[in-house]
């Protein structure tokens, strides 16, 4: 086919796409990624940073950000890492390190983790136990302590939900276990929200590694962070990644660490681009705008009457309705993009950069309408 057929035919399957710049997406945990982010993205397009001898640039972009990640979660000389594409490999990469090191099998984890850890546990073979919420969604801390026992390689407390947008007691499931077992923050949204929302004045618990007894961390550049797709982070101080490498004789680095063996590395350099251009000023006010306008979210929902299920922390919110399904449904028909969250129910909307307060207007509007023609309204 010539050039100009074949890019007919993906401008098709581009419009079949939502976008960000629709004006219609809530339920994402990505955003339109930040320009200066796109442009580094395309000029290292073709670096492998699983053969990294090839593209020392890349490399060392890659210890960069890892520092500058460090620096967002108070992380000593002690704590290393590596970027990844996402937060599913960060979490498989922790359970399996914990695994390798311990000998152990089993992994507990609050009934509020991203559904990556049941899919790392089936992978690695160990075995997941589910710890039930309490009053607040957060892990119950009396059902944690009996279910750590001398079996278990690792616990995993969340700092912000996928749900709910909320922390789990970080500090004291640290005291729980009393490091009987190694612990893993699974910190992919928070993890460039609440060193912000700290900075802005607001009361964040302890949640990294300021606390001694937290071992790996999970954040995502690629989310809240604004680089390109994809782009996570695993850190760690829980023992060297020779328990997880492999030999590679073929390539230029005869050993090779992490689950991935091409290593999509555009994303590397994008993340570097966006941290380096935003800096800690341009995070803080974005996460404040954020903030702000999940609390005008808030207040114009709850002008028709409907509430948050839980209030919110951070730019997640959740909203109870009695017949949820049918609202998502007929939303959905006026082209929002929307999610529900299960535990409790309710319409989930994530604030993210791209979302505004004429969107928010917009989006009051329609539900509005579409209460009154389900009964719902008030």
């Amino acid at each position: 086919m010539p050039v100009n057929a074949v890019e007919s035919e993906l401008e098709l399957y581009y419009r079949m796409n939502h976008s960000f710049s629709d004006g219609r997406i809530l339920n994402s945990m990505y955003t339109a990624p930040h320009p200066i982010g796109v442009r580094a993205h395309m000029r290292f397009i073709e670096a492998n940073m699983g053969n990294p001898g090839l593209y020392p640039g890349t490399a060392e972009m890659e210890k960069s950000v890892v520092s500058m990640l460090k620096s967002l979660v108070s992380a000593g000389d002690d704590v290393t890492g590596r970027l990844t594409d996402g937060g599913t490999e960060s979490n498989i990469t922790a359970m399996w390190i914990a695994r390798n090191l311990t000998g152990k099998k089993g992994v507990v984890f609050p009934k509020s983790a991203h559904f990556s850890l049941k899919k790392a546990a089936n992978i690695l073979g160990m075995e997941g136990r589910e710890v039930p919420l309490d009053e607040n969604y957060l892990m119950d801390l009396g059902s944690l302590e009996k279910a750590v026992d001398d079996s278990v390689a690792l616990v995993i407390g969340v700092a912000g939900t996928t749900e709910l947008g909320l922390v789990d007691p970080i500090k004291e499931i640290a005291k729980i276990i009393d490091r009987r077992t190694y612990l893993h923050v699974d910190a992919a949204f928070g993890g460039f929200v609440l060193p912000f929302m700290r900075e802005l004045g607001y009361s964040v618990p302890d949640y990294d590694f300021s606390l001694n007894a937290v071992s790996s961390m999970t954040l995502d550049p690629h989310k809240m962070g604004l680089s390109t797709l994809p782009c996570g982070s695993h850190l760690h101080r829980m023992g060297s990644e020779e328990n997880i490498s492999t030999e590679a004789p073929y390539l230029t680095k005869t050993k090779q660490a992490g689950l991935l063996g091409t290593r999509a590395s555009g994303s590397v350099a994008s993340a570097y681009a966006v941290i380096k251009h935003l800096g800690r000023e341009g995070y803080r006010n974005i996460v404040k705008q954020c903030l702000e306008n999940t609390d005008y979210l808030v207040k114009r929902v709850g002008e028709i009457g409907v509430r948050p299920v839980v209030e919110p922390y951070m730019n997640i919110v959740s909203f109870a309705f009695e017949n949820l399904d049918a609202v998502r449904e007929e939303m959905e028909r006026f082209g929002w993009a929307l999610s529900v969250s299960r535990n409790p129910p309710g319409l989930r909307i994530v604030v993210m950069p791209h979302v505004t307060e004429e969107m928010i207007d917009d989006f009051v509007t329609d539900l509005k309408n579409v209460l009154a023609v389900l009964g719902e309204a008030v």
